[in-house]
């Protein structure tokens, strides 16, 4: 029930949601890289690296590590599917 209540009502952009669990990551950038992702599926690393303010080789450390946890991954043709759930949406 705790959850529940917990996940409709979160308001921190900060916190997402995978697997039933809260996230929150150490990077501010990696909220604002998922963000990006999911607003735009077809972003390059370059690109998210840029709207993000920090360097390529951050976004590729981060992607790398989100990709390992399953949070995001990409498609063949290079689009993101962002599996990770934001507690607030900022494109709305």
């Amino acid at each position: 029930m705790r959850y529940l209540i917990d996940f409709a009502t979160e308001k921190n952009p900060e916190v997402w949601w995978y697997d039933g669990m809260r996230v929150m990551f150490r990077a501010a950038s990696t909220s604002v890289i998922l963000h990006t992702m999911r607003y735009d599926d077809r972003m390059s690393q370059a690109e998210l690296a840029e709207h993000a303010g920090v360097s390529a080789s951050a976004v590729s450390r981060q992607v790398a590590q989100l990709t390992a946890k399953g949070y995001i991954r990409q498609t063949e043709e290079g689009r993101w599917h962002v599996l990770v759930c934001p507690s607030v949406d900022l494109n709305r």
